[in-house]
């Protein structure tokens, strides 16, 4: 779908008149709306002015976007006009509905581009001479099948052994046009993806999410060449053909990157048969500060002890409802929390399912403490672990400072604790006395939260709502 028939099928009559009232224009129709559109999007000048207009949340949205798989060319996401006013204003995000918003492909990677111009992992191509850019540039506007022709017999073996291809004739010309095909199947490309080393998966990764083709040192990437999915160039440069970088996009890299993590954790879980304890890591993303727990659990705990390790943790003081999120099923830690914003029937109570068999199916599930605030954080399985005797909850390892309990979020945390970090800030004294409030110490105090998981759990019995005595009463 192109951009002209992306709006023609989005933009709405209604729509298109609210436009002309607010900005006092003519369109005649959603035809001649598309027509402009399509000529502001495909004009550089246009694309640089909306990016130097976005703020941090629109940022954030396409940074998620990058690795989304787009549905007939254009995305479905999760946004409302009050969410990201801009983008909506200037039609990035066509809204479908008051929860969801669709951005074509194209606005998205140009957007992308220009974001990227002032990476510094790019300045390596502002940095060589214009005449060898420009060389380099043209391979990006050369059709597959002529990089393809352009190495040698032996190389096109090669990528046929690593995609696990017979060629049918040994002739030069048939290995280019099976290769084209098979570096274009999304199903074949799949499997390449899951077979990658971690360094090479991450590296092909950030090239199909930046739509960025070229690489200054190719000879780093040797697994990816012998794959067929970057081609060396003259002077040690490489480059991932457009057509391999959009199958690539094509295959969802959320679900690959997912099935790789997967992979790692069955590998693991093999290795170690008579695991007792799992490793952990609780990190809070999206902020300025890297925030993250790593830990080691005890198997056979539910998901209310699990929430009670990571109350701990983060030193939280336990005062606002909170729940689980896996896949599609609302893990409620207090069982009289009812909330209409679930959009799901299967909501359970956290006393009564075990943390084992979702770490363990799914690698990975997510807590939300504080449903105004928002805490979101992402809780990953690391490792299987065979403990001696006995295993308690403990910290092995930690990044970043602990939420301020009175703080509105993490937007809200950030500028408060850079406020805490400069006695010279006007705010200085006010955010100091809502941090005592909330009896935050800007030390993690790891050893402290040790001592007190293991006295929590010393006990012979698991650690239910209904039996807790040191519960705190949750705030309505």
């Amino acid at each position: 779908m192109g951009i002209q028939e992306f709006y023609k099928r989005f933009v709405t009559e209604e729509r298109l008149q609210q436009l002309n009232e607010k900005r006092n224009k003519g369109y005649q129709s959603i035809e001649e709306f598309a027509v402009y559109r399509y000529r502001e999007i495909t004009n550089p000048y246009h694309i640089s002015w909306l990016v130097e207009q976005l703020n941090a949340q629109d940022i954030k949205l396409i940074e998620q976007l990058k690795a989304s798989q787009s549905e007939d060319d254009y995305y479905t996401v999760e946004a409302s006009p009050d969410d990201h006013p801009f983008l909506v204003e200037q039609f990035v995000l066509v809204p479908v509905n008051e929860r969801e918003c669709v951005i074509h492909e194209e606005t998205l990677r140009s957007l992308i581009k220009e974001m990227n111009i002032d990476s510094k992992d790019l300045k390596w191509l502002e940095e060589i001479s214009p005449l060898k850019r420009t060389i380099l540039l043209s391979y990006a506007d050369l059709e597959l099948e002529e990089l393809l022709r352009g190495i040698t017999i032996t190389q096109l073996k090669e990528i046929s052994k690593a995609l696990s291809h017979t060629p049918a004739s040994l002739q030069k010309e048939v290995f280019v046009d099976e290769l084209k095909e098979l570096l274009t199947d999304r199903t074949r490309i799949k499997d390449v993806l899951l077979s990658l080393s971690d360094e090479s998966f991450e590296a092909i990764r950030e090239r199909a999410e930046n739509d960025h083709p070229f690489y200054e040192d190719a000879d780093e990437f040797k697994e990816l060449i012998k794959s067929g999915m970057v081609i060396k160039l003259e002077d040690e440069y490489g480059i991932t053909h457009p057509k391999i970088l959009e199958t690539i996009r094509e295959t969802n890299l959320l679900e690959v990157a997912e099935q790789r993590y997967k992979n790692v954790l069955m590998k693991n879980k093999k290795m170690h048969t008579s695991y007792n304890a799992f490793k952990i890591k609780v990190s809070l993303p999206g902020g300025e500060n890297m925030i993250y727990r790593e830990m080691v659990i005890p198997t056979r705990l539910n998901c209310y002890e699990l929430h009670l390790i990571i109350q701990s943790v983060f030193d939280s003081n336990n005062v606002h409802y909170a729940k689980f999120i896996y896949d599609k099923l609302v893990i409620r830690v207090f069982s009289g929390d009812v909330h209409k914003d679930d959009r799901t029937d299967a909501v359970f109570p956290s006393s009564h399912i075990q943390v084992d068999a979702l770490l363990t199916e799914g690698g990975s599930l997510a807590y939300i403490y504080d449903y105004e605030a928002g805490w979101l954080h992402k809780i990953e399985l690391v490792e299987f672990l065979s403990e001696e005797g006995r295993p308690y909850p403990e910290i092995v390892g930690y990044t970043g400072p602990s939420p301020i309990e009175g703080s509105k979020g993490l937007e809200d945390f950030d500028r408060l604790y850079a406020i805490l970090k400069d006695k010279e800030h006007p705010e200085y004294e006010e955010t100091e006395a809502l941090a005592k409030r909330s009896h935050y110490k800007m030390r993690f105090p790891k050893s402290a939260i040790n001592r007190k998981l293991q006295k929590l759990f010393d006990g012979q019995y698991a650690i239910t709502e209904f039996n807790d005595e040191n519960i705190n009463l949750v705030e309505n």
